[in-house]
C-alpha cells in the first residue's frame, strides 16, 4: 500500500515538475495578446469559459497591456470556428480594437505554433484559464521564449482540472518521445 501511494505521488508530482507554474510575474505591455480557445457552445454561442477568457483580454485591453488581441481557434468539437465566435464577442464590446484570428489551431500546442507562424510578434501574454496555465505555459515558452501567460480570474471545474491533468499526461508522454528521436 506504501508503495501505491509512492507511486502515484511520484506521477503527481513529476508532472507539476514538468509543468511549472508560471510566475505570475507580468510585463507592463506586450506586442500582442493571444486568447486561447476552447468550444463554444453546441449552438454556436460562447461557453462560460470562452466569454471568461475573452473577458479577462477586454480587462487587459482596455489597460492598454497590449494594442492587439489574437483569437485562436478552429472548430474542435462542434461546427463553430473558436476564433470567429470570440471575434463576433470581442467586437461587440470593443469596436475599435485591432483583433486577429487564427482559426486553423485544434489544440494548445497549434494555437501558439500557428500564432507565431502568421504573425511577426515577439513579446506576447497568452490568456486562458486556471486549470490551463501550466500547459499553457509550457507551450508559450517554446515558441516565444519571452512570453507570458495569465489567467481569467474563474476558477475552473474539479472536472476541468481532472481533464487538464489527463492532458498533460498526454502531452508529457509525446514530449519524452519526441525527445528520444
Amino acid at each position: 500500500m506504501i508503495c501505491i501511494s509512492l507511486l502515484v505521488i511520484l506521477m503527481l508530482g513529476s508532472v507539476y515538475i514538468f509543468f511549472p507554474k508560471p510566475s505570475g510575474k507580468l510585463q507592463a505591455s506586450y506586442d500582442a495578446m493571444l486568447v486561447l480557445g476552447c468550444p463554444a457552445k453546441n449552438d454556436g454561442t460562447p461557453s462560460k469559459r470562452l466569454t471568461d477568457r475573452c473577458d479577462h483580454a477586454i480587462a487587459l485591453y482596455r489597460a492598454q497591456t497590449a494594442p492587439v488581441i489574437i483569437v485562436s481557434g478552429a472548430a474542435v468539437d462542434n461546427p463553430y470556428k473558436e476564433a470567429d465566435i470570440m471575434e463576433t464577442y470581442l467586437k461587440k464590446r470593443l469596436p475599435d480594437a485591432v483583433i486577429q484570428k487564427e482559426t486553423h489551431a485544434r489544440n494548445t500546442y497549434e494555437n501558439l505554433k500557428y500564432t507565431k507562424e502568421a504573425f511577426p510578434y515577439k513579446h506576447l501574454l497568452v490568456i486562458t484559464s486556471p486549470p490551463h496555465m501550466r500547459r499553457a505555459s509550457f507551450f508559450t515558452k517554446k515558441f516565444y521564449p519571452h512570453g507570458d501567460v495569465t489567467a481569467c480570474p474563474s476558477k475552473g471545474t474539479i472536472r476541468d482540472h481532472l481533464s487538464e491533468y489527463t492532458r498533460m499526461w498526454v502531452c508529457l508522454y509525446y514530449e519524452i518521445k519526441l525527445r528520444k528521436k
